[in-house]
């Protein structure tokens, strides 16, 4: 809507003229008494005028975005609408465990941390689970990553994994090399009586003896599948979670499950993998120091993940609530830019949480004005232009031009109708303005028309003359007269005037 400024004003001037000047200009000498109303006087002043035309626009907010969830459960707890989420803060909850707000402009893509691709670690033998690594724990060979049946699954470190059973009677293998190195390397040939090879001899049974002994094995000399476990150095549990072969999850995952063979025991990360590096590092130790979990300064934010950032994330994860392993899987945090407002949450508490499904619409908390402009007045802005934006409470905030689309779009009117095409503006404040509101209408004043340097009167002192055209009327000591002047730009209750008026002359206004 477009209200046209002046024109009412002039109305009350005519009615002013009524009283004040008819006829008195048709012939008169410029003197006369003062006329027996309530008056009051302004001076004649030197400005700017600016003239705005009024337009529908539409508070709300910036950088509106959808956060897509990253891990699969059950939503468990959800940020409420219109509250405001900083940096280390919860968003949502899956299982139970908080999904975080971290600041940062690089989306997260990957898990990060010193060994970060997790392996599920299957049985393979079938039993009843009664002993297993606890989550977060760093395994070394000779490490018990879980017991089936009493029986220890023991870590050693190899390049390959282990395919069948060994013993005296085993076939020459490479398998049998690994085995050997490890029970050397872990002191159950303390002799040296083996010879490091291919080959099983008696020196590998009793080696194997020795070792079955030290961890409370069945003594025997051989190696039944699921013994051993071979891994490329040290590993790192991320989770102890048993699940059936399928991959469900089993009906009774704490100790004393009974376990088909191939069912996830454990998901082991590899210490021995390149450390995370990058932007998205950088964003991650920034926020760590940023939020305080880095008291001692140790972490050198340059994006590459080190034992410091390590430290750092593990006292985050514990603060949090989070699995303490030192990995940031992907899914377990959101790096957007500054605080974020929730705007309405897709997932609720209790709903089933599916990997890259809307969890959340979020936006920045910085406000900004929209409006359709119609595409036929698309040259009366541009990029910078200032505004003035009134609010639904009528106060007045300034704005900026900052975005103009470069497409005219058209909508169905009410009537089913094409209306007329028009092009979106974003408008950038000086500051929030406390409405209280997101998605309020507001009147956005854009400048119509300007003078610099004009003098110029009150509406009000302007007087309509019989037989056309305006006048003021100037007092000057005890005297006043009437003079003719000829109006220019009305704006903001004042209009110019060009005439034999000067600046900081005195004209009469109604009081």
């Amino acid at each position: 809507r477009l209200a046209v400024a002046g024109t009412a004003v002039v109305v009350v001037g005519a009615a002013i003229a009524a009283v004040l000047a008819s006829g008195v200009l048709d012939g008169d000498d410029g003197a006369s008494t003062a006329p027996a109303v309530a008056t009051s006087t302004a001076a004649v002043e030197r400005r700017d005028l600016v003239d705005r035309d009024d337009y529908d626009g539409t508070l709300t907010y910036a950088d509106a975005t959808t956060i897509a969830n990253g891990r699969t459960g059950t939503v468990t707890a959800v940020a409420r609408d219109g509250s405001t989420v900083e940096a280390g803060g919860e968003l949502y909850r899956v299982d139970g465990r908080p999904i975080l707000l971290l600041d940062g402009t690089t989306p997260a893509w990957r898990s990060l941390g010193l060994g970060v691709d997790a392996t599920a670690l299957a049985t393979q033998r079938a039993g009843v689970l009664t002993d297993r690594a606890g989550a977060s724990a760093t395994l070394r060979a000779g490490a018990v990553l879980y017991r089936i049946d009493g029986q220890p699954a023991v870590l050693m470190n190899a390049p390959g994994v282990a395919w069948r059973a060994l013993s005296s009677g085993s076939d020459d293998g490479v398998d049998i090399l690994w085995l050997e190195r490890n029970l050397r390397a872990l002191g159950y040939d303390a002799d040296d009586a083996m010879t490091i090879d291919q080959s099983w001899g008696s020196s590998t049974t009793a080696a194997v003896e020795a070792m079955q002994e030290a961890l409370g094995a069945t003594v025997d000399g051989t190696l039944d599948l699921g013994d051993v476990v071979f891994a490329d150095g040290p590993q790192r549990v991320a989770e102890a979670e048993p699940s059936s072969a399928t991959g469900a999850a089993a009906t009774d995952a704490d100790l004393g499950a009974s376990l088909q063979a191939g069912a996830q025991v454990l998901r082991l990360r590899s210490l021995a993998a390149a450390p995370s590096a990058g932007p998205d590092v950088r964003e991650l130790e920034r926020n760590l120091v940023d939020l305080g979990y880095d008291p001692q300064g140790a972490i050198t934010v340059d994006g590459a993940y080190d034992a410091a950032s390590d430290a750092a994330l593990r006292r985050l994860q514990k603060d949090r609530g989070l699995v303490v392993d030192g990995i940031l899987d992907l899914g377990e945090a959101v790096f957007l830019d500054g605080p974020q407002r929730i705007a309405s949450a897709t997932l609720a508490p209790g709903a089933s949480a599916s990997a890259g499904a809307p969890a959340l619409a979020v936006t920045s908390t910085r406000q900004l004005v929209t409006l359709d402009l119609a595409a036929s007045r698309r040259s009366i802005i541009e990029v910078g232009d200032a505004v003035t934006v009134t609010m639904p409470d009528a106060s007045t905030v300034d704005g900026t031009v900052q975005a103009i689309g470069a497409v005219a779009t058209t909508a169905a009117s009410a009537t089913g109708d094409a209306a007329d095409p028009t092009v979106a503006v974003e408008i950038a404040l000086t500051k929030d303005a406390d409405v209280g509101l997101d998605l309020a209408p507001v009147d956005v004043g854009i400048v119509s028309d300007s003078r610099s340097g004009v003098l110029a009167v009150p509406v009000t002192a302007l007087l309509a003359v019989t037989g056309g055209g305006y006048a003021v009327q100037v007092v000057d000591g005890g005297t006043s007269r009437y003079v003719s002047v000829e109006p220019g730009l009305f704006a903001d209750g004042m209009v110019e005037v060009t005439g034999d008026v000067a600046e900081g002359a005195t004209v009469v206004v109604p009081a």
